[in-house]
């Protein structure tokens, strides 16, 4: 695996950062990093990493951010706290993502049908990385796969998914064939040989 997923576009998460850590929320942070870039260079920002932040209250804090930056389609949320609210928040918001990175995030997200990662289907998500999620279930795992548009599915370190049987793997295995845009499959720490 090559690490950390590229992220490309103008990149204003240094400045952003910057602007948290003098005790600044997102959305005012956000505000005053893209007044000073001006609107033309607005326009260039699809990506945007706001990873180990230490967020609970991201759909909240990101309110803003779709629609002062129209043309993002990448965003790292990796390593801050995610629940149901905030899947709905990113379905309804953020329509034009095409990649989205959650890995090793905690908090909790719904199993149920039509709930958790369900709601991401209206957004046509190209990538998606979940590496590392210890909430991370079987139920979660049927609900990736109905988002048909996936090519990049990142499960690293994820194998509680699949319990040690090897029928649970053929399970999985089966869950995954739904997949069929799918380009590329992440398992690193699984211990399949």
């Amino acid at each position: 695996r090559g690490g950390t997923p590229s992220f490309e576009g103008l990149d204003i998460s240094r400045d952003l950062k910057e602007q948290l850590n003098a005790g600044y929320n997102l959305s005012y942070a956000l505000s005053v990093v893209l007044e000073e870039i001006g609107e033309t260079k607005r326009a260039a920002i699809t990506s945007l990493d706001l990873s180990n932040l230490g967020l609970s209250t991201l759909e909240q804090d990101l309110f803003g951010v779709f629609s002062k930056c129209e043309n993002l389609t990448e965003l790292n949320l990796s390593g801050n706290e995610i629940n149901d609210a905030l899947l709905i928040f990113l379905a309804e918001k953020g329509k034009q993502l095409t990649k989205l990175n959650l890995s090793g995030c905690e908090g909790s997200i719904s199993g149920d049908f039509l709930g958790g990662f369900d709601v991401l289907e209206s957004i046509g998500l190209e990538a998606l990385y979940v590496e590392n999620l210890l909430f991370l279930k079987e139920a979660h795992l049927i609900q990736i796969c109905r988002l048909k548009t996936l090519r990049t599915l990142d499960l690293s370190r994820d194998k509680s998914l699949m319990g040690d049987s090897e029928d649970a793997f053929e399970d999985f295995c089966y869950q995954l064939k739904a997949l069929e845009a799918l380009t590329s499959l992440m398992l690193v720490d699984w211990g399949l040989t």
